[in-house]
């Protein structure tokens, strides 16, 4: 069940008798969410291998790379890359219409995690009836991190 610890911490120091000093950290953590996983991702090493082979034998054709697994690449004499998925072809009943056997099917799991971290400044002066303010940022970071399924 994905979830968020948050924290906010302030600390006012006031300084002199018309100003006030405010540090703030601000910080969130979320567990288990969401994320989409490939269950047959492309092969990046076989992506470098068809384009070293495409570019000394048919340098004008579509080069391999992100989004284009799943492309049957002609490598010229007759032969052909059918993508780069480990299991992009398994029975070959569909190559002579140009499609793969399989593409990517990704699934759902509660594996990723976030992280979002701030540090705030700000400084507020009292001048007769009005106020004038100034925030400043410090650090502000966040993350999103996900394990990657190696294969």
């Amino acid at each position: 069940m994905p979830y968020a610890d948050t924290n906010n911490l302030n600390i006012q120091r006031q300084i002199g008798g018309t100003a006030v000093l405010t540090l703030a950290y601000v910080g969130s953590q979320g567990h288990h969410l969401l994320a989409n996983l490939p269950f047959n991702p492309g092969n990046p090493a076989r992506c470098f291998e068809i384009n070293a082979i495409l570019a000394a034998s048919n340098p004008t054709a579509t080069p391999c790379g992100p989004g284009l697994e799943d492309q049957i690449y002609d490598l010229g004499s007759g032969q052909f890359a059918y993508g780069t998925r480990p299991y992009s072809v398994t029975s070959g009943r569909y190559r002579s219409q140009g499609l793969l056997d399989f593409a990517d099917d990704a699934y759902t799991s509660t594996l990723a995690n976030s992280s979002y971290n701030a540090l705030q400044a700000s400084l507020e002066k009292r001048l007769g009836a009005l106020r004038s303010s100034a925030l400043i940022r410090g650090v502000n970071r966040s993350t999103i991190a996900r394990p990657i399924k190696t294969t």
